[in-house]
This record gives C-alpha cells, sequence and structure tokens, in this order.
C-alpha cells in the first residue's frame, strides 16, 4: 500500500475494480467503496467539484464545467440508490 495518498495528485490505477456499498464514517453515509486497488485503500465514488476534493477516489458529476464537475451531490444521490441494489458489482475504470 502506498502510505497516504496524495490530495489532488493521484489516480487510482485503470482496470476492473470489485465494489461493494459500506459505510463511510468520513462521509457519515454509505457510499461505493471498490477494492484490491493496488497501492491504494478506501477507495470510494463520492461527490466533489475539482481533482482537490479527491485523494484519489472517483467523483460523480451530471455536468461537467472548465475543469469542474458540477451537480456532483445531485448525481450522488441519484447513484447510490441504484447501486445499493447490487450487493456486489464490478466497475472498469477505462479513463482518468
Amino acid at each position: 500500500m502506498r502510505p497516504t495518498k496524495i490530495h489532488g495528485q493521484t489516480a487510482i490505477p485503470l482496470g476492473r475494480y470489485r465494489m461493494r456499498m459500506t459505510y463511510s464514517a468520513r462521509f457519515q453515509r454509505v457510499l461505493p467503496e471498490l477494492f484490491d486497488v493496488p497501492e491504494f485503500s478506501y477507495v470510494r465514488i463520492h461527490a466533489g467539484n475539482t481533482i482537490e476534493d479527491s485523494e484519489g477516489c472517483i467523483l460523480v458529476g451530471a455536468a461537467r464545467g472548465d475543469r469542474r464537475i458540477l451537480r456532483s451531490r445531485e448525481a450522488l444521490d441519484i447513484l447510490v440508490p441504484r447501486l445499493s441494489a447490487a450487493p456486489s458489482l464490478w466497475l472498469e475504470v477505462k479513463t482518468v
């Protein structure tokens, strides 16, 4: 494992990862978590608007701006219930 994610600089490697819905103490809610990501742990899909809002996690949004993701909380609130319907899924990360 990498000792720490580098805030605003790190990204997970491209690949296929097992994903489950788990409780996040940091975000105080159930969120998608990716497992077996090389050199990373606690990789989540969560709301955020810029690269500075992530330490290697995947940010979601409903629109794009200039180097920004827009309507992120709205997108997450739609995504989480849909993913919660399945106990375990696979996610393929194709681009950074």
